[in-house]
């Protein structure tokens, strides 16, 4: 895990960071890991997709 603080997060193009918003239903225990997923931000780095506090923290 690594850290950004948020001026770092905020200087990334914004096609490469977002904020998850999809349901993703079809996973049989979407609703135990929703709130792993939806409302983090995320970051796409070397073709791979890095999800807020699995992956990195946003330090203030």
């Amino acid at each position: 895990m690594f850290t950004l603080t948020r001026n770092e997060f905020e200087l990334i193009n914004p096609d490469y960071r977002g904020v998850w918003q999809k349901e993703c239903t079809e996973l049989p225990k979407w609703p135990q890991i929703r709130e792993q997923y939806v409302g983090k931000r995320t970051i796409l780095r070397q073709g791979a997709l890095l999800i807020e506090d699995m992956h990195f923290a946003i330090m203030t």
